[in-house]
């Protein structure tokens, strides 16, 4: 990374690195507030480890008209003499891969949003992220957060990260596809067998009844699925996978779920908002993020109604 001397940070001089170590919790804090209702002078205020004008490099996944440009233009009115440039990275393959080729370079990055845990994981082992637990015990409102909160991950203790937001997956259904059909929308408690039942119901001549199943195998071994017991092996062959796999080809091979030709074709594996969008099938398992392209109906235009459904229970 990159070794720019900026200004001084309590005597010392302030480098990128520096930079990345305390602006890192800088931007974890904003977010916090942001996301979670915690008091706005005290979090937005940038510790007083900065002295003078500073520039942060700023990372993300997410377009910056929709959320995050917000964010940082709250931030620097809160903090006169600190900007925050933000650089939008597109959240799949190709876009993760650059940010690691960025990171591994000496491109100017001082703070990055990551989207999953395995990633977090990769990048703080490749030192790629500072270790932040000193900046988070130095705050109590934030570390009581962590100790009363499940699910913050750490690698033995140490923090490398903070969550910003909190993402639940949810079922998005035509409406209308589901009308004609007659069928109506499930409730808590439904189960992948329903899914798989109701895809094949809504499969039609011209659409397919869902873009895929749920992932079972995350729901039934947890976040760190992909690794055993201790972080250093595979876990790919436990028998969730396979049980996973099967169903999802069982669908494709049926005609109710996308086919995985046509995702590699068209690159749908982290954005797959167009194929329900018009109409080529009728049930999406997505998240948050993808609400943003069912409400822009100039750049996806359709006339149905999109209703939710909670995520099936394995």
């Amino acid at each position: 990374m990159a070794r720019t001397p900026s200004t001084s940070l309590t005597g010392r001089t302030f480098t990128r690195r520096s930079a990345l170590k305390h602006g890192a919790a800088i931007t974890a804090a904003a977010g916090f507030a942001g996301a979670f209702g915690a008091k706005a002078p005290s979090v937005f205020a940038a510790p007083n480890l900065i002295q003078g004008d500073v520039t942060l490099e700023v990372w993300g996944g997410v377009p910056p008209e929709t959320g995050p440009q917000a964010l940082i233009d709250a931030f620097m009115a809160a903090n006169p003499g600190v900007t925050v440039n933000y650089t939008r990275y597109v959240n799949d393959d190709t876009g993760n891969t650059q940010l690691d080729t960025a990171l591994q370079g000496g491109t100017a990055i001082d703070l990055f949003f990551t989207y999953s845990i395995p990633r977090l994981a990769q990048r703080a082992n490749a030192g790629a992220a500072a270790d932040l637990t000193a900046y988070i015990d130095a705050d109590t409102d934030i570390r009581g957060w962590i100790d009363e909160t499940e699910g913050i991950f750490n690698q033995d203790g140490v923090f490398h990260s903070l969550p910003t937001t909190r993402e639940p997956n949810f079922v998005l259904i035509n409406q209308r596809l589901l009308e004609e059909a007659g069928a109506t929308a499930p409730e808590a408690g439904w189960t992948v067998d329903d899914f798989v039942a109701l895809a094949e119901q809504l499969t039609t001549d011209v659409g397919y009844g869902a873009y895929s199943p749920p992932d079972t195998a995350r729901a039934t071994l947890g976040p760190d699925y992909w690794y055993k017991a201790g972080g250093t092996e595979s876990n790919f062959d436990d028998p969730a996978f396979a049980e996973n796999l099967e169903r999802h080809k069982g669908m494709i091979d049926a005609g109710t779920a996308f086919p995985w030709t046509d995702v590699l074709a068209q690159d749908l594996r982290a954005y797959a908002q167009t194929p329900f969008l018009i109409e080529q099938d009728a049930l999406w398992i997505t998240s948050s993020f993808s609400l943003r392209y069912v409400a822009d109906k100039e750049e996806y235009p359709h006339d149905f109604v999109t209703t939710f459904a909670p995520m099936p229970v394995p």
